[in-house]
């Protein structure tokens, strides 16, 4: 029986894997495309926190988005001979992977924390996994889900932190840290020395997360534990990790604070008590306008589990163990609104409607539905016999007759048109090259005033550089870009009317 179900469990997670490198390599593939992307592909920084940088703190996205970039020119292009598709192929598997991981991660809280099988914590993977493109999907076409970013560079510096510090934190509900701590080899907890260390310098939406978990459990430890003779030292020894996290956490929000990003003027910003409101309203919009489907199913889980232990007179470890694990939730999530309104208000307000800013939010306000279902089954086993049905339902409502989710770029135009135009670029470079001239103009389609952006005026010689360090051209170029409406035209995009003009001569 053991057998099988590690059988069926490898089976779930290779195919969760293929059907997410598919999507974001085929379906919604992932493209280099904007200045930000070609900035940081081949971007070289210290891994280590860099006061005053433009980004300080932000080591995991700076050191892994390049990494792949590399992998992607010298190993994968050989083998394809189509740079901007190999980069889209070694994204779309770092990415998987991080999801799968991120699954693994649930199954194990599954089975771990509330002792379920491992047939019913497959099924509940699958459910998770659904729910991440459910939960946004409110119209017939270009819908967000929570697995959407707005470039590539996004995918890396906002998603990859998030899944990585949501993985630690169901690693550490489902109490595999005290063990590790208990019994753990000095491999074991290098790693996941190391693994905690790249959650926190990543991102602050997405390293709020874990510390989020480490206070409240901090705060519950000092709640519970504050009338024990000798409390403080067995206190900072039992939960030194704990502290720990919270403490480079705050190192990291003070090195990001001095960065050139955080100091720059930019984003929709509003006056603090303005902007809280318009903050708060926008979150509030966001959430009640979620999936019908998605609302009945959280509704019915959650009120199911609460008369199920009003019901229940004589409270066992189960029911302790489901109000535990619901109490944690629930102040977990709360912070971690409190901290993205915040961050929102600092930043642009307009990100709290933006997946890789809510992500955290959403993922403990799963945790919370899953809690609650999870406290079910292990009630009322029978109700295992529904869930595919239920998983069925909830899945046919993600998919429509048009295209369902937006495209991984700032435009929202379809993803493959964004390799087209790329590997037009490319060609432009290298007919220049091949023409003997050290410098050169690139025609690229309009975009929006001002910088042109994606395509932005400045993104020619990053391009370049890019590719130069890639091996893809031989020598590197001054480029200047060139917003031609032809470039429209030829690739079937709306020009701007400020655009409306004709071509300029090359």
């Amino acid at each position: 029986m053991e057998k099988r179900v590690r059988f069926y469990k490898a089976l779930w997670y290779l195919a969760a894997f293929g059907f997410l490198f598919i999507w974001f390599s085929r379906i919604h593939p992932l493209v280099a495309y904007d200045g930000d992307d070609w900035l940081y592909l081949s971007y070289a920084r210290k891994a280590i926190p860099l006061w005053k940088d433009w980004n300080p703190s932000r080591v995991l996205p700076e050191v892994l988005m390049p990494l792949c970039g590399a992998v992607a020119a010298f190993v994968v292009t050989p083998l394809t001979g189509d740079y901007i598709r190999s980069v889209t192929l070694v994204s779309a598997l770092v990415v998987s992977g991080s999801i799968v991981v991120y699954l693994r991660c649930f199954a194990r809280l599954m089975e771990r924390r509330f002792s379920l099988s491992g047939f019913s914590s497959i099924l509940l993977s699958m459910l998770f996994l659904a729910l991440h493109f459910l939960v946004m999907r409110c119209e017939d076409s270009d819908n967000n889900y929570l697995f959407l970013c707005w470039d590539l560079t996004c995918y890396f510096y906002y998603l990859i932190p998030a899944l990585l510090n949501c993985s630690l934190v169901m690693w550490m509900m489902a109490g595999f840290d005290r063990d590790l701590a208990r019994e753990g080899s000095l491999e074991k907890k290098g790693l996941f020395v190391a693994s905690v260390y790249f959650a926190i310098f990543s991102n602050l939406p997405g390293s709020v997360i874990l510390a989020v978990y480490a206070g409240v459990r901090l705060l519950l430890a000092l709640v519970k534990d504050r009338k024990s003779p000798h409390f403080w030292k067995p206190f900072f020894r039992q939960n030194m990790p704990e502290l720990l996290i919270v403490a480079v956490w705050f190192v990291s929000a003070i090195f990001e604070l001095t960065g050139g990003r955080a100091l720059a003027d930019m984003g929709y910003r509003l006056p603090l008590v303005q902007g809280l409101k318009e903050t708060v309203y926008r979150f509030c919009k966001m959430v009640f306008s979620s999936n019908p489907f998605f609302l009945l199913f959280a509704f019915l889980a959650v009120i199911g589990a609460i008369a199920l232990l009003a019901a229940t007179k004589a409270k066992d470890n189960r029911e302790k163990e489901a109000l535990s694990a619901a109490g944690e939730l629930i102040l977990c999530a709360i912070l971690m609104v409190a901290a993205i309104v915040i961050l929102c208000v600092k930043v642009d307000v307009s990100y709290i409607n933006r997946s890789e800013y809510v992500f955290g939010v959403y993922f403990y306000g799963f945790l919370l539905i899953f809690c609650a279902l999870a406290y079910l089954l292990r009630r009322c086993p029978k109700l295992l016999l529904a869930l595919p049905v239920v998983l069925c339902i909830l899945i046919s409502d993600i998919n429509t007759s048009k295209n369902t989710f937006r495209d991984a770029n700032y435009q929202g135009c379809d993803s493959n048109t964004c390799i087209a135009i790329m590997n037009d670029v490319i060609d432009q470079l290298r007919t220049a090259q091949e023409a003997g001239r050290s410098e050169t103009t690139i025609h690229v389609p309009v975009s929006e005033p001002g910088d042109n952006w994606p395509m932005a005026f400045y993104a020619g010689n990053l391009i370049s550089s890019t590719l130069y360090k890639h091996g893809v051209i031989p020598k590197r170029m001054e480029v200047t870009v060139l917003p031609d409406p032809d470039m429209n035209r030829k690739y079937a995009l709306p020009v701007p009317e400020a655009a409306q003009f004709s071509s300029p001569q090359s």
